[in-house]
């Protein structure tokens, strides 16, 4: 007598996990993609090691000046 009904709520548990299984399939593929792409972005920036916070001054400083001089100026806006 509770062979059946154990045999049925069984299946019934079975069905309800492979339709869970599915909507979670369909709902994170399209952003398991995008999280894959940011990671693999995160990780050639890491590896990169570029370091954000110790900007080299003199570095930034030629750079400034080097677009200085590209810089196109009349006779009257010379700085003195």
């Amino acid at each position: 007598m509770f062979q059946p009904l154990l045999f049925s709520s069984l299946l019934l548990l079975q069905l309800l996990c492979l339709l869970l299984l599915q909507l979670f399939t369909l709902v994170f593929r399209a952003s398991g993609a995008g999280l894959l792409i940011l990671l693999t972005v995160v990780l050639l920036h890491n590896g990169a090691r570029i370091d954000h916070h110790r900007v080299d001054s003199g570095t930034a400083a030629a750079a400034g000046r080097s677009l200085y001089m590209l810089i196109k100026r009349t006779p009257d806006q010379h700085c003195k």
